[in-house]
């Protein structure tokens, strides 16, 4: 009843549902659904598949604008990020910021990948030329801000985590991150996803790529970008949906992560000391948000916290001293 109000403040009477909202998976902290409608007022676009995405919380909608002007500006440039049709704060018949987008009929890359070991070669070299092929893009007029060098901003928000839950531990590896950041202040600015991996890319039913999730998106090094889904395929495991997949997704995780390094060397060249800071970083991150986890209040958790064994913060923490000296490929 929500979605037939908001349908018909914008114009559109009359409606009706093809396929009324059904919730679909794979959101943290947010809400999916997927639906479709007809009516004599609907406009051509918003007569196929859709998806609406509510931001389930009251502070969220510098979030949703944020993605919604990230994603209109990547698919305004050619690249296949989802335009929205519609995106606005919490005014709204649902009282949360939402956004519609067009709804692509498949499944994740990830998906693609586990139901055919032998072509995940093939598909990781399809998923690092579309990253090198973002990091491309010209960033003029980009509706993110750029101040100062991405390092200072990503550390910021490090040392704001750590000191809200008091997390002692953490602070000599922030210490070794903070006095390593000469490394890669300078940096040639690039368009960057921050959560670049085979669950945020759609594969059409021809195959086609399209790339989901940009609430982290930031302009910076492209390294850090690079080196998040590093740091992202070398933990797939956490994705796994049973002790089977995490399993082989553990066993998998050097070639994942080698061959995306690989691949993506072969469309743009790389600095191998950015890179190894950057790696650090992110490992560093993913062992704080391990740490977080008690206080996470958010309304959705993926499969990945579910799938949280014991020792899996010991883990991180024994990667990321591991990265930062210099034996990354351990």
């Amino acid at each position: 009843m929500a979605l037939l109000r908001f349908l018909a403040e914008r114009g559109m009477r009359g409606v009706r549902f093809v396929t009324p909202p059904q919730p679909i998976s794979g959101g943290y902290d947010t809400l999916i659904f997927g639906f479709q409608i007809e009516g004599d007022d609907v406009q051509p676009e918003w007569r196929n598949p859709l998806v609406l995405r509510l931001y389930a919380a009251f502070d969220q909608e510098a979030r949703a604008e944020h993605e919604a002007n990230v994603q209109r500006f990547a698919a305004a440039r050619g690249y296949p990020a989802l335009a929205p049709l519609a995106a606005e704060g919490g005014d709204n018949a649902f009282g949360f910021p939402l956004m519609i987008v067009p709804r692509i009929v498949g499944g994740t890359l990830a998906q693609r990948m586990l139901s055919n070991p032998l072509a995940m070669r093939r598909w990781l070299g399809r998923m690092a030329d579309l990253h090198a092929s973002l990091h491309a893009l010209s960033v003029d007029n980009c509706p993110l801000t750029y101040g100062t060098p991405l390092v200072e901003r990503q550390l910021e928000l490090l040392r704001r985590r750590i000191e809200r839950r008091s997390l002692r531990q953490f602070e000599e590896g922030y210490a070794w991150l903070a006095g390593e950041k000469i490394r890669v202040l300078d940096e040639q600015p690039a368009l960057c996803h921050a959560d670049f991996h085979p669950l945020n890319i759609l594969v059409d039913e021809q195959n086609s790529l399209v790339v989901i999730d940009w609430t982290e998106a930031a302009i910076g090094d492209r390294h850090f970008d690079v080196a998040r889904t590093m740091a992202t395929l070398w933990f797939a495991k956490l994705g796994g949906r049973g002790v089977t997949e995490r399993l082989l997704l553990r066993g998998l995780r050097g070639f994942l992560r080698d061959g995306y390094l690989e691949a993506y060397g072969r469309s743009a060249s790389l600095e191998p000391e950015r890179l190894s800071y950057w790696e650090s970083f992110h490992v560093f991150a993913t062992w704080l948000s391990i740490a977080e986890l008690p206080f996470d209040t958010r309304v959705v958790k993926p499969a990945a916290v579910l799938n949280l064994g014991d020792g899996i913060g010991e883990e991180m923490r024994q990667r990321f001293w591991t990265c930062t000296a210099g034996s990354s490929s351990a």
